[in-house]
């Protein structure tokens, strides 16, 4: 793709898009951290919110595949 044409398909963003666009760059430039690796502690956070969800629903589970497969199917 040539610098004309990656041009004009950021212009053809939306304006939140087009600013996701300029932090990314920016952050690439400073050289910190990349907007995957923002993505990815998102991620985390969002994970370990969800797992101490369950923890507050279910309590301590057991560390078990067997016991957590008939947790997660219902048998009891």
């Amino acid at each position: 793709m040539s610098t004309t044409e990656l041009i004009e398909r950021i212009k053809s963003l939306t304006p939140q898009q087009q600013r996701e666009i300029e932090s990314h760059i920016e952050q690439l430039a400073k050289g910190s951290a990349s907007t995957v690796a923002v993505k990815r502690d998102s991620l985390m956070e969002r994970m370990a919110a969800r797992r101490e969800r369950i923890f507050q629903r279910n309590g301590e589970l057991p560390d078990s595949a067997d016991m957590i497969r008939e947790w997660r199917d219902g048998v009891e």
